[in-house]
């Protein structure tokens, strides 16, 4: 286990700069970049795609500019009002240029940014004036905890619900559970966000409208900080665990039955052993290795993907949020830093679900694996 642990652990650095290049050279050839962010932000012309996602009107979707012009699908050059360089002093132009580093050949900065990503350093972010890290710091908190709640409640509904309904399969639980999941799953996210909002904060006024914390947080004791953070995150970690309930939940039951009709069980059922006996004995170990898989990447979507609508509903400053608006505004050292953090969570995370499978079955080995 610890040779595998050691081969492991030295492709990361491999893998992690495969992923870094090819991310670099993507985004650093498709159209547009911070200069043109810029120009266009001092034109008047928003450049944040979280604005744009959510129009004047109030509809999502209905991508508007600051004066109201739709731009979705356009490219920069089209949208009425922009005129790129035209107007803007040539030193003023050189002198962004350098700042931003697009003096220099493409390859030099790739160069630059891996170097200093290797030490740690993800430089300054363009759109703040900040250290990078001292931005994703900031936001960590919210979508770790968004990450955190979500993964953990999905988890602990999910799986009691799978092994129930594989111990009752083909009655009118498992039927009316189903019928439920595949009917609460097919709303998308967002519309599920914007109802709660609609019901339980607007109509009903039992859960605040947005934010993290209250305004008086600060003047709160420890016991209602706690209180008033998880009335914050209610809303939220209900539409995270209603996105990944579904599939989870199916998974552990399929799992299950899977192994329910094994050999090992029609012998354990032979020799007098109770149900819950066998599922929870014998069963449960081995139907828990598929599930498990999917923790690694239900977490890092979560963390970095999967909360950006629902930061953005709920107004709520995260790593989601952070990636999308670097992406818009092409704030390159932040965008380099999302990708190689990610991918070095990633990463990590797959080599600690490996390892938690010889913790579930001490059977399963990975000695004779080369990599």
């Amino acid at each position: 286990m610890v040779a595998y642990i050691i081969r492991r652990l030295l492709l990361i650095p491999i893998t992690l700069t495969g992923i870094f290049l090819t991310s670099f050279i993507i985004i650093n050839f498709a159209p547009g970049g911070p200069l043109e962010a810029l120009i266009a932000e001092m034109q008047g012309i928003s450049t944040d795609l979280g604005d744009r996602m959510i129009g004047s009107d109030g509809d999502v979707g209905e991508a508007t500019s600051e004066g109201g012009d739709e731009v979705v699908g356009k490219t920069m050059n089209e949208v009425e009002g922009y005129t790129g360089r035209e107007g803007l002093d040539p030193a003023a132009f050189e002198r962004y240029r350098e700042m931003f580093g697009l003096d220099r050949p493409w390859y030099v900065r790739m160069l630059d940014y891996f170097v200093s990503f290797l030490r740690f350093d993800f430089k300054e972010s363009l759109r703040y004036g900040r250290p990078v890290l001292d931005v994703i710091v900031e936001r960590m908190p919210v979508t770790m905890g968004l990450g955190i709640i979500g993964a953990l409640f999905t988890y602990l509904i999910c799986i009691p619900l799978g092994i129930a309904k594989a111990r009752r399969d083909g009655s009118r639980f498992d039927w009316a559970t189903t019928t439920g999941v595949v009917g609460i799953d097919a709303i998308p996210n967002f519309v599920l966000a914007i109802m709660l909002i609609a019901i339980f904060a607007v109509q009903l006024q039992w859960f605040p409208l947005e934010g993290l914390v209250s305004d008086n947080w600060r003047e709160l004791n420890w016991l209602q900080k706690i209180g008033d953070y998880f009335w914050h995150m209610a809303l939220p970690a209900v539409v995270i665990l209603v996105g990944g309930y579904a599939g989870l939940m199916m998974l552990t039951k399929n799992s299950f039955m899977d192994h329910l009709g094994q050999q090992y069980v029609t012998t354990a059922r032979s020799k007098g052993l109770s149900e819950s006996r066998i599922m929870y004995g014998h069963v449960f170990r081995n139907a828990m290795i598929l599930v498990l898989s999917g923790l690694p990447g239900l977490f890092v979507g979560l963390l970095f993907t999967g909360s950006v609508l629902i930061e953005r509903i709920f107004n709520l400053n995260g790593l989601g949020l952070l990636g999308l608006e670097s992406l818009s505004n092409r704030d390159y050292p932040v965008l380099y830093a999302n990708i190689w953090i990610g991918g070095m969570l990633g990463l990590t995370l797959h080599l600690v679900s490996d390892i938690s499978y010889t913790l579930i079955d001490p059977r399963i080995s990975f000695e004779a694996r080369k990599v």
